[in-house]
């Protein structure tokens, strides 16, 4: 799926361009825009909670995600305090992303490449190399990324707001965004993303 840089500039994006957002708080935006990666992985591939339940997906594949049910679920309460809601529309944001990073992404690579899937090949520790790489260097040379500097400072954000996980999650998310971009990666051979599709 789309990764958590990405997810993060487009939190920015939306921030910047739709009025209703800057009204809200912005904290809670961006952790929604990472919240629904907040499963834990206990084997490879294999998360608790399941995608089933975090990417609101019936099927378990993220390519049939079912944005609007989460809308239903979380967003027609017209008692929610601005920080739920902002909360909500970050995780709205984020499976909108999926589904797009999905159609414009994934789906073209995999049929370049003659692929059903990446899962079990070796293209997908290729692939997230060639993302982790890109998006650093877009950290490094980005003047701006009020989103990511915001959940760079985060040291915890308490769950209250999804019943699917532990009150510690989304702040041991943050902790794991921090680390996992911390180390330097090297360049990839061969690039499998172009670099202007991400930078």
């Amino acid at each position: 799926m789309a990764t958590w840089v990405i997810h993060l500039r487009v939190a920015d994006a939306l921030r910047n361009r739709w009025q209703p957002l800057q009204t809200l708080p912005e904290l809670p935006f961006v952790v929604g825009n990472l919240a629904p990666d907040g499963g834990v992985e206990v084997s490879p591939h294999v998360y608790v909670p399941d995608s089933a339940t975090t990417h609101w997906t019936p099927t378990g594949k993220k390519r049939d995600i079912d944005v609007a049910a989460f809308c239903r679920a979380y967003l027609q309460n017209p008692a929610l305090t601005p920080e739920k809601t902002a909360f909500y529309r970050g995780y709205e944001a984020h499976l909108r992303t999926d589904v797009e990073w999905i159609r414009q992404i994934l789906k073209p690579l995999k049929q370049k490449l003659g692929i059903a899937h990446f899962t079990g090949t070796p293209y997908d520790g290729l692939l997230r190399q060639n993302l982790t790489y890109l998006e650093q260097a877009f950290c490094r040379q980005a003047k701006s990324f009020p989103a990511w500097e915001l959940a760079q400072q985060t040291k915890a954000f308490p769950n209250d707001v999804l019943p699917y996980y532990a009150e510690d999650t989304l702040t041991l998310k943050l902790q794991e965004l921090r680390e996992r971009y911390a180390e330097p990666v090297a360049p990839p051979e061969p690039y499998l993303v172009p670099a202007a599709l991400i930078i």
